[in-house]
């Protein structure tokens, strides 16, 4: 079991940067948070920490999770490998979350 861990303390120590935002900024925290080792076969979880005053879009949350987002069935499966500062998630704890989750798995539901 991993432990991957999104610290938005880590990118905004030293800046007055408040804003995230962008799919193309959230794919570069992909990489350098090492989202790819997110493994679904196992009990891996995903653990964001977010520091009060700071704002990521859904756009840079589509970009960072685009890649595993298809490994899931559903919101609740991805949430329930969820943790926001150390407690498990819950819809409706962070509205640009839940709606870049439900965006993501949206676009890959089959066309009838």
């Amino acid at each position: 079991m991993s432990n991957i861990t999104i610290d938005f303390n880590k990118l905004v120590v030293g800046s007055n940067k408040k804003l995230f935002a962008g799919r193309a900024n959230g794919k570069t925290a992909y990489d350098y948070f090492e989202v790819n080792l997110f493994n679904v076969e196992s009990d891996d979880t995903l653990s964001l920490s977010i520091p009060d005053g700071v704002v990521v879009s859904s756009s840079y949350f589509l970009g960072l999770l685009e890649k595993i987002l298809p490994k899931f069935s559903s919101p609740k499966d991805l949430y329930k490998r969820t943790k926001l500062d150390g407690k498990s998630y819950q819809e409706g704890m962070l509205a640009e979350f839940d709606r870049a989750v439900k965006r993501g798995l949206h676009r890959n539901e089959p066309f009838f």
